[in-house]
């Protein structure tokens, strides 16, 4: 006897072939057959006529791996039909832990969770020990996790102004770096992701990055990099090299389209530009992929963002400090020039590393989209720096201002042109991505320097929604492919991502007619629409449009390990 069949369904199996009738069979956890199941009995038969049975979801571009121990039930991806996610991207993974990071990743965490330091422990130093917690805590999707070289390289070396910031490892470092992701590929992970623009990843050399990642390679890992800037073809030109030199298959992580700097001013290379070269290396023989977000809007973040970090918002004693807090200590002219001066120095760091590295010239502010203001709607869609020269002052004062008269609520994100994010996702080896992270089932509307962004919500249902049944940009079979099998692919991820005999039953059933986004960016936090079930290892974590709450996902181990 089964434990479930799908009855009726228009299966759609991830494959990019055109969908066919059938019925699918469920045991175990894994799909045991499909097609004709008239006479075959199951605990539980589902009637999905007239809806689109499809694989479910796999989000290769995810950071749940920092609020997984507090939103296990992973609600903001299970309404959406995701079921798989591939976290530690950006070189930001949980592991390893020493005491030379512990204090920084412990603070990350405490920040992605809203809560004082005291009530969020790091108790593993290794993936193993991760894994436990995860798996002791329940988790509502599978979790595919890969090692991040930021957190290798300030495990050994230091986070950055503690040793971090050095271009060049000791010999010595080098090869501890190379054992802790040697370790990490051993106990299970899928590869190695790097940050090179954040902290303090964006120091190192190609050359340190290649070796790390060939130890990774030689487990049978993946490569995934956030790249070093998107303003000029230099960082994809470096991805594409150490693709080349490793053999790995790699993914260029959040591809992104051209950015809307000043008012309706685009910076960046065409898209035909990247996607030239990226066809070159494939043809060249590199395998290698990229993820999109399927918006045009990036987030939704607080002015105060732009004047503190992690680390500023606990006191003495770890008590996580509140948005209130911060405007009283900016309404005394002492503190906040106290806060304005280190803004400034620590803006002017990074935009110097960003030209050097990206090797062109933009102003500090004018990536700064505002896109949500209550005191201040004829702000939205203009940068900061516009803004700024609007007031007759400099970027960070602006901001200043405009979070106190604006009692924080003016946010901003960065914006790309949406024509090149259609271009983009429409090509072949382009994958669906959120770069975001599973939230709870009521999350606050606003935390300390930050919101919820809109594509935690809506981003695989607009694919669906909007690029497939609107636009027509590509058929349902191939956007389907895109969130299924191709992020399988693109890891040798081999038994999931695909409706046939023998997969893991990780499938989304939703009515094509019906499947939207909901999530703005004024209000993100809204589920989507025409999404009926979802099961998880054979598990229903929705049904009937309502979701259970059942903790079914995986942490899952790589084959090489």
């Amino acid at each position: 006897m089964l434990d479930t069949i799908l009855m009726n369904g228009r299966v759609v199996d991830g494959s990019g072939n055109p969908w066919f009738k059938a019925d699918v069979g469920i045991k175990d956890g894994k799909i045991v057959a499909v097609g004709d199941l008239a006479g075959a009995e199951a605990q539980r038969t589902i009637d999905v006529q007239g809806l689109v049975v499809s694989p479910g979801f796999i989000d290769p571009h995810s950071h749940s791996d920092w609020t997984i121990l507090k939103n296990g039930g992973a609600w903001s991806s299970v309404q959406q039909g995701v079921t798989t996610e591939y976290v530690g991207n950006c070189g930001m993974s949980q592991f390893p832990v020493t005491e030379k990071n512990r204090k920084k990743l412990h603070m990350r965490m405490a920040d992605m969770f809203s809560m004082d330091l005291d009530e969020v422990a790091i108790d593993w130093s290794d993936f193993a020990g991760f894994r436990e917690r995860v798996e002791a805590g329940g988790t509502g999707v599978n979790l595919a996790c890969f090692v991040g070289h930021n957190t290798v390289r300030s495990a050994v070396m230091g986070v950055e102004d503690e040793g971090g910031e050095r271009a060049e490892p000791t010999a010595e470092e080098l090869e501890a770096m190379k054992r802790w992701v040697g370790q990490a590929m051993e106990q299970g992970a899928w590869g190695l992701t790097t940050g090179l623009v954040y902290k303090p990843g964006r120091n190192a050399k190609t050359e340190e990055v290649i070796e790390l990642a060939r130890v990774a390679g030689e487990h049978g890992g993946s490569y995934m990099s956030h790249i070093r800037g998107y303003r000029t073809l230099d960082g994809a030109r470096e991805f594409f090299r150490i693709a080349e030199e490793t053999s790995m298959r790699s993914v260029l992580s959040h591809h992104t389209a051209r950015m809307l700097t000043q008012q309706k001013r685009l910076v960046g290379p065409l898209p035909e530009e990247h996607l030239s070269l990226f066809d070159q290396a494939r043809q060249g023989g590199a395998e290698i992929y990229l993820d999109v977000l399927p918006w045009n809007g990036y987030s939704s973040t607080s002015m105060l963002s732009i004047l503190i970090e992690a680390a500023d918002k606990f006191d003495g004693q770890g008590k996580r400090l509140t948005l209130e807090h911060f405007l009283a200590r900016l309404r005394d002219p002492e503190e906040r020039k106290e806060i304005e001066d280190k803004a400034r120095k620590e803006k002017a760091r990074d935009t110097q590393i960003r030209q050097a590295v990206q090797k062109t010239e933009f102003e500090f502010g004018d990536m700064y989209i505002i896109n949500r203001s209550i005191r201040f709607p004829e702000y939205v869609e203009r940068s900061l720096a516009e803004i700024a020269r609007m007031r007759g002052t400099d970027a960070i004062t602006a901001a200043v201002d405009i979070l106190l008269e604006d009692e924080g609520n003016t946010f901003w994100g960065s914006w790309r042109n949406e024509g090149d994010v259609k271009q983009i996702i429409s090509h072949p080896a382009a994958m669906v991505g959120t770069d975001g992270h599973v939230m709870g089932a009521d999350p606050p509307l606003v935390h300390v320097g930050d919101a919820p962004a809109v594509r935690l919500y809506g981003s695989f249902p607009k694919v669906l929604g909007t690029y497939v049944r609107e636009d027509r940009l590509f058929s349902l079979e191939e956007g389907v492919r895109k969130m299924t099998s191709l992020p399988a692919q693109a890891i040798g991820l081999s038994d999931r991502g695909s409706i046939r005999p023998g997969m893991w039953a990780d499938i989304c059933v939703f009515d094509a007619e019906r499947i939207a986004h909901m999530a703005t960016y004024f209000e993100p936090r809204q589920y989507c629409v025409g999404i009926e079930w979802v099961l998880v290892n054979g598990e229903v974590a929705m049904e009937g449009g309502q979701l259970t709450g059942a903790l079914a996902g995986q942490v899952l181990t790589h084959a090489g390990a």
